[in-house]
């Protein structure tokens, strides 16, 4: 799965979260758009860690799959947004940054994943 970073701004981010089956192992990165640059993410040992994190991180606890999603290479520089009366869109001209996700599970007959598809639920202190 590549998920791309198109309209997140500098200094945000978006808590990503999917479902995969127990036993699922993942080799995650993100990827500059011509992947000249490449971060490995580590697996965390709780969401919190994510959290705190800068988007080199990732959580799994069957079944869900959390990553904070960061463009770790934006600068805030005004060639990162198009901006018209107040209104600023990030990332409109270039597509940069990608979480590249590949996932090893059990497959069925088909050769896919099946889990059943169940909402994270995150209570915030």
């Amino acid at each position: 799965m590549r998920v791309g970073l198109h309209q997140v701004p500098f200094g945000q981010w978006v808590l990503f979260a999917t479902n995969y089956p127990a036993g699922t192992t993942f080799n995650i990165s993100l990827s500059w758009k011509d992947y000249s640059r490449k971060t490995n993410l580590i697996a965390a040992t709780s969401l919190a860690q994510v959290m705190a994190g800068n988007g080199t991180y990732y959580y799994f606890q069957a079944p869900h799959l959390y990553i904070k999603m960061v463009d770790i290479w934006q600068t805030g520089a005004a060639s990162e947004y198009w901006e018209n009366q107040g209104a600023r869109l990030y990332n409109v001209y270039s597509w940069r940054a990608f979480y590249n996700i590949d996932a090893t599970c059990t497959a069925n007959a088909a050769g896919y994943c099946t889990i059943p598809n169940t909402v994270p639920q995150i209570s915030q202190p």
